[in-house]
């Protein structure tokens, strides 16, 4: 069995596959040709299905292809310390979302509110159970691509995180610009939530506490925040 910290030849083409060009692919090509052929409910349901398979690769990679344990990309058991720190840090996740809306749009005049009522909208009318996997597939899937495997295998290249970290913020912002939520959104709210997972994963290296505090906090914004849009 290969040692966890080892470098791979093959790192980084699959790094650049599973977290660059597979979502690239989806928001620029498949995305547009299904807008025109299916509802949004069901677009919805392939980018769902899309990075499951994606989070799914990575993790036979790991285990199949690497001969390596999943720990090797950041799972970890919770210690009850860390249980309390993911349920404070998806609360004030949470809070932050209509807090930087209300910063883009009061005091650097940058219309984020919009964007950002018209998807809520849309989630409201879904039932509860949806909203639970809307929120666990994106706290799984985009935690085990970005922060767990690209994040530690360009470590195990480079030696350090930063590179990994800078990736990841860079791709992961770009992505949901392209997946419609705004510009304004994007820059004010988008990244500023990305960066502080990105700098959880950092503190804690705890793939599984970054994937509770992801979680929590999608699903309080899915089922929260269009009740509070009103009072931004």
């Amino acid at each position: 069995m290969l040692n966890e910290e080892s470098p791979r030849r093959h790192t980084i083409p699959v790094v650049v596959c599973l977290s660059v060009a597979a979502p690239l692919l989806l928001s620029c090509v498949i995305a547009p040709w299904l807008m025109s052929r299916l509802s949004p409910s069901a677009v919805l349901a392939v980018f769902q299905i899309y990075y499951s398979v994606l989070a799914l690769l990575v993790v036979i990679i790991v285990c199949y292809w690497e001969r390596r344990p999943l720990r090797s990309i950041g799972f970890r058991w919770l210690t009850m310390k860390e249980v309390g720190l993911a349920l404070l840090a998806g609360i004030v996740l949470f809070a932050l979302i209509p807090a930087l809306v209300i910063v883009m749009e009061r005091v650097f005049r940058i219309p984020t509110q919009t964007r950002m009522t018209a998807v809520a909208a849309q989630f409201a009318k879904c039932p509860i159970w949806l909203l639970v996997l809307l929120a666990a597939n994106a706290g799984f899937v985009e935690e085990i691509i970005y922060r767990g495997y690209c994040m530690e295998r360009l470590r195990g290249l480079t030696g350090r995180m930063w590179p990994g970290a800078v990736l990841v913020l860079v791709v992961f912002t770009a992505l949901h610009a392209l997946n419609g939520l705004g510009v304004g959104y994007v820059v004010g709210v988008v990244f500023p939530l990305a960066a502080l997972l990105t700098g959880l994963y950092l503190w804690k290296r705890n793939l599984t506490l970054n994937i509770a505090v992801h979680f929590l906090t999608d699903f309080l914004a899915l089922v929260l925040l269009p009740l509070l849009l009103p009072l931004l």
